[in-house]
């Protein structure tokens, strides 16, 4: 997920219209990095299937570090990638989180970094209106649960149940367990830099050694310790600005302090783009 919190909309839109362009949606030679949300706000399945579109017969290589997004984008893109004209390896490199996790099922090989993490877990969604409607928008969640399922049995040969269950208590796997549960079928040692960073705190398992990394990557960002952990506890929404407040209350964070650590985030934003 693209940490642009504060920015006004035009902006968000903008620079969600320019990530394509600038290397967290990218095409480098016969590689697609896929380093962003899936769906509107970064890799729509628009978008990913014109620039696959020209790589046709060749063989390539689909670099995931995403935390999800939407579904039908994300099955959408899976199936493109499964109807492709030549191979298709996946490589995550950090992180395959939910939707995303369906698209690196699509590659022929599927190779994790031994740092990085691929969750699967049940669909979500939002819904408004009387109580058919609820069960209505259950019935629908369940039918999108099942094929899930079904898209990580098809790799892993694993059950229903068994799958089912992983989903269900949305399992963080490293990249030892991913191996082992048939998820992907090798792990690499290159470290990589990765040029995305997303909100994990959404999800609620988290692995504590996940949030560790995020929060001393934000400590050699330059952001003090107290605002690196509420960026792990409340969520990356109190970095850009609209809980600022409630955090000087509560974490007895200066003003100043709060005042330099935004703008240091908005020129972090300007220069990754």
């Amino acid at each position: 997920m693209l940490q642009i919190d504060g920015l006004k909309p035009n902006k968000v839109r903008n620079y969600a219209k320019k990530s394509v362009i600038d290397g967290i949606f990218a095409v480098k030679d016969d590689e697609i990095q896929v380093y962003d949300e899936i769906g509107f706000w970064g890799v729509t399945a628009k978008a990913f299937t014109e620039q696959l579109k020209p790589l046709s017969g060749k063989s390539i290589t689909v670099a995931i570090n995403s935390m999800g997004g939407d579904v039908f984008d994300g099955i959408a893109i899976y199936n493109a990638l499964k109807a492709h004209n030549g191979g298709v390896n996946v490589r995550i490199d950090g992180l395959a989180a939910s939707i995303a996790s369906i698209i690196a099922m699509a590659g022929d090989t599927i190779e994790i970094a031994d740092n990085a993490f691929l969750m699967v877990h049940n669909a979500w969604s939002i819904a408004m209106g009387n109580k058919d409607d609820m069960r209505s928008m259950a019935d629908v969640l369940d039918k999108i649960d099942n094929a899930l399922n079904d898209t990580y049995r098809k790799k892993t040969k694993k059950s229903y149940d068994e799958i089912e269950e992983l989903m269900s208590n949305e399992t963080w796997l490293d990249a030892k367990t991913a191996l082992d549960l048939g998820f992907v079928d090798s792990i690499i040692n290159e470290e990589k830099e990765v040029s995305a960073c997303f909100d994990v705190s959404i999800f609620k398992n988290t692995p504590f050694s996940l949030k560790r990394n995020i929060e001393c990557s934000l400590r050699e960002k330059g952001y003090s310790k107290t605002l690196a952990k509420a960026a792990i506890s409340d969520g990356f929404d109190i970095l850009a600005g609209r809980d600022a407040l409630e955090c000087t209350n509560q974490r007895d964070v200066d003003n100043s302090d709060l005042v330099g650590e935004l703008e240091r985030l908005a020129n972090s934003i300007k220069q990754s783009t």
